[in-house]
């Protein structure tokens, strides 16, 4: 009986291992200056234009938040905004984030400030942040976390800070380069993705680098811009790959590594994105757009 129970359990793990990895996502296409919904099986479905959009969530009820450089909004299936927030003239936002209280977060570069903006449109959290690099190059994405803690990626600057409520700076993760995006793990650690370094890192608490893919490290897809990254519940890490500066049309857009550096899922999409920038799985998502 006890051999009977081990090879059934044997099969039924081997079973699981061979099942290919599929992925849902929202895939944020600033060149195309749209978001689109991609399913299991790499059909493109809803789509809405957002120009030089780089942040895109679907929220519990299947509206979409997204950045679109002048400010950010909440989209319903028809691509009406049902909510709009617009940043003062030649103010630059590429990011945005649904908050628990209803809130939604935004970082703004040109005015420097980290905003908190209820449903009414009004700011309602105001943080100033001090950096010296142009617009453009300030900051890219950034999130709220649960402890209040604001992390944000001054891109230029090539650093990630960790800012508390009160606009104090506490924690600064430099020597990146570039910074695009920062995602905090349950161990502390956190991993960046560094853009034009064409690297992603992860640091530890006291700022070593403890693993990382660089260039050429996974054969066939060399990393370019390292845009958005996440690590998953596996273990692996999902990479955006963006080929925005002069890679375009030349690989694969998105890649699934596992920490020993295999890749274990690509999507290609060349012939539906001009790049992906960022993205939001959608895999344990139910309503979706």
């Amino acid at each position: 009986m006890r051999l009977c129970l081990f090879v059934l359990l044997s099969l039924a793990e081997a079973a699981a291992a061979e099942q290919p990895i599929r992925h849902a996502f929202l895939a944020a296409d600033p060149r195309a200056n749209r978001v689109a919904l991609v399913d299991e099986s790499g059909t493109i479905g809803w789509t809405c234009a957002a120009k030089d959009v780089c942040d895109a969530t679907v929220l519990p009820d299947g509206r979409v938040l997204l950045s679109d450089r002048g400010g950010a909004r909440i989209v319903n299936r028809a691509g009406q905004a049902l909510w709009d927030y617009r940043a003062p003239a030649g103010a630059e936002i590429y990011t945005c984030q649904m908050l628990p209280n209803g809130n939604v977060f935004v970082c703004e570069g040109g005015t420097k400030r980290l905003v908190e903006i209820n449903r009414a449109g009004q700011v309602v959290v105001e943080i100033p942040v001090a950096t010296a690099v142009s617009v453009h190059g300030q900051f890219r994405i950034a999130r709220q976390l649960a402890d209040g803690t604001y992390l944000v990626a001054f891109w230029k600057e090539g650093c990630v800070k960790e800012i508390a409520a009160d606009g104090t700076v506490r924690r600064t993760i430099d020597g990146l380069g570039e910074a695009y995006m920062a995602q905090r793990l349950p161990n502390g650690h956190t991993l960046v993705g560094c853009g034009d370094q064409h690297r992603v890192v992860e640091v530890d608490r006291a700022g070593r680098i403890v693993w990382q893919v660089n260039e050429n490290d996974l054969p066939g897809h060399p990393l370019r811009f390292a845009a958005q990254i996440e690590r998953l519940e596996n273990g692996n890490t999902l990479i955006c790959n963006w080929p925005g500066h002069g890679h375009e049309g030349k690989q694969p857009l998105l890649v699934e590594v596992t920490p020993d550096k295999r890749v274990v899922w690509q999507f290609d999409g060349r012939d539906r994105f001009r790049g992906i920038i960022g993205l939001q799985l959608l895999d344990r998502v139910g309503t979706r757009p």
